[in-house]
């Protein structure tokens, strides 16, 4: 009996007609892309498909939660893109004196990157989340062992 942690395994992608794995995906993006995307979100999603679709998570039930997903990250990208044009700070000038301030783009770029964390950790595409459940397909696995064993007796 081989010891340690079992080799990850890839969400099973079932090959049809032949076609390459990126044109399935592709089309299968097209097909459940959300709609009221951006061009910049829209262009995220072209960019996320392949990856979605390699790891089982392309699906009608999970459209809500990619298009979330989808919508923070590109949230993320422009407030970190204004923050590096304008600075993190501002001066304020008032009944206190000077007074340097952080701008709100922070804080809403901390909030999005929270939600955008819940979400990955959601979608099982964090390594803590992913090897979670590794565990629990080692499980199942160990579970159809016995199983079959069972039925040789």
């Amino acid at each position: 009996m081989a010891r340690g942690r079992k080799a990850k395994v890839e969400a099973f992608v079932p090959k049809a007609d032949d076609v390459p794995v990126e044109e399935r995906a592709r089309r299968e993006g097209e097909r459940l892309r959300p709609r009221g995307f951006t061009k910049a979100q829209a262009r995220l999603w072209n960019e996320r498909v392949l990856r979605f679709y390699m790891r089982g998570i392309l699906r009608e039930d999970y459209a809500d939660i990619l298009f979330e997903y989808i919508v923070c990250l590109d949230d993320i990208r422009r407030y970190r893109a204004a923050l590096k044009a304008e600075g993190e700070t501002y001066i304020s000038e008032g009944r206190q004196g000077t007074q340097i301030k952080n701008r709100p783009e922070i804080g809403q770029l901390n909030e999005r990157w929270r939600n955008w964390a819940r979400l990955v950790a959601e979608l099982r595409m964090t390594p803590a989340s992913a090897r979670e459940l590794g565990d629990i397909e080692d499980l199942f696995d160990r579970l159809n062992t016995r199983g079959a064993e069972h039925l040789d007796r």
